[in-house]
């Protein structure tokens, strides 16, 4: 009889303590649900005394709703269900969410770079060098400065916030055993206590990083003779972006996640009189892989064919204060013939995929 009175007794003990402590942290605001980027809605406000004289059953209906909205706790709640949410869905998805909510392209050879699995065989680097050196040979025999670079992965510059999963990052990887004239790593790294180098919640990297890539390139344009006006830091204009949601957001339930970051980055100023912009088709059919042609002054002056992916289009902004024509041809994960930047008889080419595409692009002609 008395072990029945005690578990009674802490039955109901329980039950107060559930109903007392949202109610008593209702009263002493303990967690309110201020944060509601994850629900793309404001939350219900207490309706006003004048609304209970005249409409009381929407006031009746209005409190409830207010309650439902601001019961203590909830913004700690939802926090925590979407990252769970997020763990359960990740094997699903194209991104990958890696620490303090930055997001990765689930992409494969991207992370079997990143803990040193080689991505090419021996043979398949032996024919990628060989085909940096055929692109060497046959600018050179048109009298045109070619540069190979590429650019680095988002992990490789900030493998501090990748998946812990993959544990510390590898210094061996795929783009360590091919011919680069250029590799823009250091400076990107370095780069990083001058401003963001990646976006928290995109692919690509930020105009910041893009500067900075084009500053490494001009330098060794320079170098090697080529007379190219180089655009100063202190000429860049400042970009401060708020509740900025990139490409990579997209990929995955953007109502559910709240993931937005802010940013401040710098970016090329404008160019007077605009550069006339010229769209050529692709061939595929694909807009994304249609070229692009920036000219100032298109019958005489300097000229630049930069071969790339969507990693380029940062870069072109600095490169038309450069050159007074840019042209940009999408390297269309290896599907497009070397020869077509020969017809626009330029002083350079910049051949600069992204890391990730390294392994695929063993298909030029």
């Amino acid at each position: 009889m008395q072990f029945e009175m005690r578990v009674q007794r802490i039955f109901v003990t329980v039950i107060l303590i559930l109903t007392l402590i949202p109610m008593a942290g209702q009263v002493l605001s303990f967690s309110k649900a201020t944060d509601v980027t994850s629900e793309k809605r404001t939350l219900t406000q207490f309706p006003t005394v004048e609304k209970l004289y005249e409409k009381p059953t929407e006031f009746t209906s209005n409190v409830s709703s207010y309650l439902n909205d601001h019961f203590a706790g909830r913004g700690f709640t939802i926090k925590y269900y979407n990252k769970f949410k997020r763990k359960i869905d990740e094997g699903n998805q194209q991104v990958l969410v890696g620490q303090n909510d930055w997001l990765f392209l689930n992409f494969s050879t991207s992370w079997s770079n990143f803990v040193g699995r080689e991505a090419l065989s021996f043979e398949e680097v032996r024919k990628w060098n060989q085909t940096l050196q055929s692109f060497r040979r046959i600018s050179e025999s048109h009298d045109i400065f070619f540069l190979a670079t590429y650019a680095p992965n988002k992990n490789q510059i900030y493998p501090e916030f990748a998946p812990k999963r993959f544990g510390q990052k590898s210094e061996s990887r795929l783009v360590t055993d091919l011919d680069w004239d250029l590799k823009l790593d250091p400076a990107l790294l370095s780069g990083k206590s001058f401003a963001p180098m990646f976006y928290k919640t995109d692919t690509h990297w930020t105009r910041s990083a893009a500067y900075l890539a084009y500053r490494e390139i001009t330098d060794a344009f320079i170098r090697n003779g080529l007379d190219v006006y180089q655009l100063d830091k202190r000429n860049l204009s400042k970009v401060e972006r708020t509740d900025f949601q990139g490409d990579l957001v997209a990929m995955i339930d953007a109502s559910s996640t709240g993931i937005a970051e802010s940013i401040t980055e710098f970016s090329a100023p404008a160019i007077s009189p605009k550069p006339k912009l010229t769209v050529i088709k692709s061939e595929s059919g694909d807009p994304s892989f249609n070229s692009q042609i920036y000219e100032r002054s298109p019958k005489n002056g300097n000229s630049i064919v930069i071969i790339g992916d969507s990693f380029s289009y940062a870069l072109l902004p600095y490169f038309n204060h450069s050159f007074d024509r840019v042209i940009f041809i999408h390297n269309e994960i290896g599907e497009f013939k070397f020869e077509s930047a020969l017809k626009y008889d330029p002083d350079a080419i910049l051949f600069i995929p992204v890391e990730r595409y390294a392994s695929l692009l063993l298909n030029y002609e």
